[in-house]
């Protein structure tokens, strides 16, 4: 029997005040913790999430594919995303789902001595195209040819 959306964890997230940011620890909770930020700051609730993974799963390279070829690339994607820790790929991934144009990415590093060390880079993601790695394409399924 299927759970009420609102009991499930990613329900729980969405429908936390801070998007559940502060669930996020330890190195892989950085890259979890800027995707939750940008949940709250875009206001992404439940019925918008719905409304991005239908977008996202069902666009031009993946509108051929089987149903099931679809469900579960719906379910591994979201669980990727909710995850308390993700690697910066997830990351990369989330903000694709987001549609984000661009992605820009600055690390500063403050030194013992005081000094302080910036490098900055930006992802530029084709709106047009959504890259699936194999991480998140589903075991034994191939898109339909």
């Amino acid at each position: 029997m299927r759970r009420p959306a609102r009991s499930t964890k990613l329900a729980r997230m969405l429908n936390s005040p801070d998007k559940g940011v502060s669930q996020t620890h330890g190195i892989t909770g950085v890259p979890a913790g800027l995707f939750r930020s940008w949940l709250e700051q875009l206001q992404i609730d439940h019925r918008m999430w719905g409304v991005l993974l239908h977008q996202y799963i069902n666009n031009s390279d993946f509108k051929d594919a089987s149903n099931r070829y679809r469900t579960s690339l719906r379910g591994n994607l979201t669980k990727s995303l909710y995850h308390p820790e993700m690697t910066w790929k997830t990351l990369t991934k989330g903000a694709q789902f987001l549609q984000a144009a661009e992605l820009h990415i600055k690390a500063t590093l403050k030194m013992p001595d005081g000094t302080v060390v910036e490098a900055t880079d930006v992802v530029v993601f084709d709106t047009k195209r959504v890259e699936i790695d194999d991480e998140d394409k589903p075991k034994d399924m191939q898109p339909n040819e």
